[in-house]
């Protein structure tokens, strides 16, 4: 493999001049990028605290942009912190407010709580999304019970791109407390219950990586099988390709300007990467589980002959 068609050993960077090349998309993509999960109707009470996950995928960043909600609603705020909610319950300094406004009733259809400024988040980046009505009583949004260990996947194709994963309820009407406002709820113990899930959607946008040599490895199989088809243009018994008079940077830059994720095999590609990836993972889990038992077991049985 000659190294001037080998993607992952050009140099670095973005290029020069006139043919300098963009390191990601100038706007967001919208893909029906909205998270919308199951809902089951199990719950009612005054907020929801839960974790979003994006996933490891070629992209700068994903932007949170509203999360809906239904129920009786009234003065909602919407809160995040950076690494999920875990031991943050009621630290309100750890949280950024994003949506602070008073809607009305919505039982039956969702309704967007815009955020103030977008969310943004790496891939691979854990936040925590905190929900709350501050209206006295027990119907304001709608949640679920836990039905899954690893939490709910969204029901359409932006489980590609994030996981929704199990939080706890609220049950006090004032946001981050401890306490109930309504000394009856007292007898129930801590506001707080965990084993519950968000119901409603997330709406976002992804800024997906444009290719250059140094992301080429990041970019889904099929669009790195279509990039080095294009560079073995460089090779010299491809000189009956148009392509091989053409100059490198120019294929780099037009390979820099081809928006991947408008083709439906590329991303089709992408999801069965990203799904065969889960799966490896969770056989070197298991395997990693039945390598200590077995040592376990070995233990045991030297102790016993001693």
């Amino acid at each position: 493999k000659a190294p001037f068609f080998d993607p992952q050993r050009m140099e670095v960077g973005l290029g020069e001049g006139p043919l300098q090349r963009q390191l990601a998309a100038e706007k967001l993509v919208h893909q029906s990028v909205s998270a919308e999960t199951a809902d089951y109707e199990d719950h009612t009470f005054a907020g929801i605290m839960f974790d979003i996950r994006t996933h490891k995928l070629p992209a700068e960043y994903i932007e949170v942009q509203s999360i809906w909600l239904r129920g009786d609603l009234g003065p909602i705020t919407v809160w995040s912190t950076p690494g999920g909610f875990a031991g943050k319950q009621e630290e309100k300094d750890a949280w950024t407010c994003h949506h602070n406004q008073t809607h009305n009733p919505s039982p039956v259809h969702l309704r967007e709580m815009r955020f103030n400024e977008p969310l943004r988040l790496e891939p691979g980046a854990t936040q925590g999304l905190y929900a709350h009505s501050a209206m006295p009583g027990d119907e304001q949004i709608v949640y679920d019970n836990q039905r899954s260990k690893l939490g709910r996947k969204p029901r359409d194709s932006s489980e590609l791109h994030m996981d929704i994963l199990p939080g706890m309820a609220h049950l006090s009407d004032e946001p981050f407390s401890g306490e109930y406002q309504n000394q009856f709820w007292g007898w129930w113990g801590t506001p707080w219950r965990s084993s519950r899930e968000f119901v409603g959607r997330i709406s976002y946008g992804v800024r997906w990586l444009l290719w250059n040599p140094d992301v080429h490895s990041q970019m889904p199989p099929l669009f790195q099988k279509m990039v080095w088809a294009v560079l073995m243009s460089r090779h010299v018994r491809a000189r009956g390709s148009f392509l091989h008079h053409l100059e490198t940077d120019m294929l780099l830059f037009i390979l820099n300007k081809v928006e991947w994720w408008e083709a439906p095999a590329v991303m089709d590609d992408l999801r069965e990467t990203r799904k065969g990836g889960a799966r490896k993972g969770k056989k070197k889990a298991k395997s990693s589980r039945e390598k200590r038992r077995a040592e376990e077991e070995d233990e045991e049985e030297e102790e016993e002959e001693e």
